[in-house]
């Protein structure tokens, strides 16, 4: 986003990954924990 460095507009790809529209650094963690299988 030009307006907002912070936030991240997601592109058909990531929108399709992420099932979100746009997110910002901080929930970056948050949106790729779901796509990782937890260490036993």
């Amino acid at each position: 986003d030009p307006a907002d460095k912070r936030q991240i507009i997601c592109d058909e790809k990531l929108k399709e990954l992420f099932e979100v529209d746009s997110f910002t650094g901080f929930t970056v963690t948050k949106l790729l924990s779901a796509h990782f299988v937890k260490a036993e």
